[in-house]
């Protein structure tokens, strides 16, 4: 999915820069498969932007709670083990982000849905 891999990249280069990131694609995979559950219709997924935003938000959500189910083992929490302050240092980053989020769609390749 665009949205993912736009999100990765985001995660890579902005977010959780490093060679230990306190979030993973894993993690990424996780927030993506609780939004399909979530947002089952495909109408949901035509819009790029609508649905990066909420893979950000639940990617905010997930880190200022310190908690992301995992998918297939629901009693697992995935940030169980994550460092606090990186967490929250990510928190704040995505949530100026969310303040006024802007992409640089030309550098894209003209993503039109996810």
């Amino acid at each position: 999915m665009k949205c993912l891999r736009v999100v990765r990249q985001l995660k890579e280069d902005v977010w959780c820069p490093g060679n230990r990131p306190v979030i993973t694609s894993q993690h990424l995979q996780m927030i993506l498969l609780w939004e399909c559950e979530q947002n089952p219709s495909s109408k949901s997924w035509l819009d790029f932007g609508s649905c990066f935003l909420r893979l950000v938000r639940r990617l905010l959500k997930c880190s200022r709670q310190r908690f992301l189910r995992h998918f297939f083992v629901r009693r697992a929490n995935l940030l169980k083990y994550a460092d606090a302050n990186h967490l929250d240092n990510l928190a704040d980053k995505l949530a100026r982000f969310l303040q006024r989020p802007s992409l640089d769609m030309a550098s894209l390749d003209g993503l039109s849905n996810c």
